[in-house]
């Protein structure tokens, strides 16, 4: 084999070495620590581990419904020891973690570039962040994403970690914070949180340092009034009305890995492929239309057997 590129610091980012690509591909219903009785927090990554100097590319993947079990984090995709890992337009949707971060951890030094993401229903069975979670020195830029219905802790949480949170939509998440950053060290830089849209979660914006540490935040849309220096309060109306009904029957082939889903009304092609679908703990994307028939990947019964109820969110775009 040949020999990997240097390794080289450039921007403040490691590059060289060699860099996997993880595209196209379709995570769900994986579970990591099946059998970690002992609560041991070695299942870290219910989809996706990333680990020791790790760089991949983790682009255009449905991480869907996978879970860590074993106290540990990161039901979709974790990170630590130094990666730095690129997850950008992924679908990451109804990940569970036992403890931290249902989406997406980035923890213990190295920096996680989470882009074009589309991060929602999500969540925790400690009640910890659903959607983003940083901490242990670890970094990551947080650029136009999509975190939205993320079922606990919020959208985003940096603990003991710093962060670039730029221009995305962090609305309708769940718990006591919407974003919540703490830090209790003093030789971080200021943490950015700028331009995002930050309105109608259950919880408000927590801002808690040590040292005089400042957080940078400014020009971001944010409801109740919060934070109004250097920020506004604008009501917006984002995408497409959701979509609600009911599930009449559901059929799964167990050789393609999907589900029809029938349905009490007929359902347009071009408005609902591609979007986002909520049944009870399940949550996927619709990959076809068929008059009141859907489908999308994986077996909508292992999460919502008994749920008759489901809803096409909103697509949250201007």
């Amino acid at each position: 084999n040949d020999a990997a590129p240097p390794r080289e610091i450039v921007d403040n980012f490691m590059e060289g070495a060699w860099v996997p690509v993880v595209k196209n591909n379709v995570f769900i219903h994986n579970v990591a620590g099946v059998h970690d009785v002992g609560r041991t927090r070695s299942s870290n990554g219910g989809a996706i581990s990333c680990s020791t100097e790790a760089r991949p590319v983790i682009e255009n993947n449905m991480i869907i419904c996978n879970q860590a079990k074993g106290r540990s984090d990161a039901g979709g995709v974790y990170s630590e020891d130094f990666s730095y890992p690129v997850i950008k337009g992924n679908w990451i949707l109804g990940n569970i973690s036992d403890d931290d971060g249902g989406g997406i951890y980035a923890n213990h030094t190295g920096h996680a570039l989470i882009e074009d993401n589309f991060i929602a229903g999500n969540w925790t069975l400690g009640n910890g962040v659903g959607g983003v979670r940083i901490s242990k020195e670890g970094r990551a830029s947080i650029l136009d994403n999509i975190i939205v219905q993320n079922q606990t802790g919020g959208g985003v949480q940096s603990v003991d970690g710093y962060m670039v949170l730029k221009n995305n939509v962090i609305m309708d998440n769940k718990g006591n914070s919407s974003v919540k950053y703490t830090n209790l060290y003093n030789y971080f830089q200021p943490s950015v949180i700028e331009g995002n849209i930050i309105r109608d979660n259950e919880g408000k914006i927590i801002i808690e340092t040590a040292y005089n540490g400042q957080v940078i935040i400014k020009d971001n849309n944010i409801s109740n009034g919060e934070y109004s220096k250097d920020n506004y309060d604008k009501a917006v109306k984002l995408g497409n009305d959701k979509i609600e009904g009911r599930v009449v029957q559901t059929s799964f082939d167990v050789n393609t890995y999907k589900t029809i889903i029938e349905t009490d009304k007929s359902l347009d092609d071009d408005k609902v492929v591609g979007r986002v679908l909520n049944i009870g703990d399940y949550w996927g994307v619709i990959i076809k239309v068929e008059n009141k028939k859907l489908t999308v990947w994986g077996n909508v019964n292992w999460r919502s057997s008994d749920e008759k109820a489901f809803t096409i969110i909103s697509n949250y775009k201007e």
